[in-house]
């Protein structure tokens, strides 16, 4: 099984591999939530991992890809949001972020079945069970064809970078952020000729 670095290395230092494997292969919502705040839960969101290794701005933006706007508007909120608390710590702020977007989520929605965006980043890949609408069987077979994807181009750049030298006659379609399309109004080259 293939994982995102922090995930691999979040289960490998807790002993949990076999609980995220369990946690992906559960059968419905309710087997999710009996996992989840025994298992998985307190390693990854541990305050000693966030306050060692994910509060770290570098790790922030280089492995997770949160910009130092975000990062700042994280912060902002932990200290003044709807349920502020009283410590102003960076770690705490987004040991916050963190509990706020995963606990709901790990609630509310079978990661294994139904959200392709979270299954994607534990396992990275998508799954027969679980992947974006776009991506059904025959798409996946189309894509997955020789030469299918030569024009593609991906772009790791803050998007104004990307925006600085990509224009929209340079291109046909842009995703950005997650699964978003952008199609310009008009196209002067093939994407085969960048």
């Amino acid at each position: 099984m293939m994982t995102c670095p922090f995930q691999q290395w979040i289960s490998f230092i807790f002993g949990c591999r076999a609980a995220f494997r369990d946690f992906l292969a559960t059968k419905t919502l309710n087997e999710q939530r009996g996992i989840w705040p025994n298992r998985i839960r307190p390693a990854l969101l541990s305050k000693l991992v966030c306050k060692l290794v994910v509060s770290q701005e570098s790790f922030l933006w280089a492995a997770l890809g949160v910009p130092k706007n975000q990062l700042a508007m994280i912060e902002s909120e932990a200290v003044s949001g709807p349920n502020p608390t009283d410590r102003k710590t960076r770690s705490h702020a987004i040991w916050k972020y963190m509990v706020d977007t995963f606990d709901p989520v790990a609630d509310q929605t079978h990661i294994g079945a139904d959200n392709p965006s979270y299954q994607v980043c534990m396992t990275g890949a998508f799954t027969r069970r679980c992947h974006p609408d776009y991506l059904p069987r025959k798409a996946h077979a189309k894509l997955s064809s020789p030469g299918a994807l030569d024009g593609l181009r991906i772009h790791t750049d803050d998007v104004n970078e990307v925006l600085n030298y990509i224009t929209p006659d340079t291109d046909r379609r842009r995703c950005h952020g997650q699964h978003r399309l952008v199609r310009p109004e008009r196209r002067s080259r093939s994407l085969s000729e960048y």
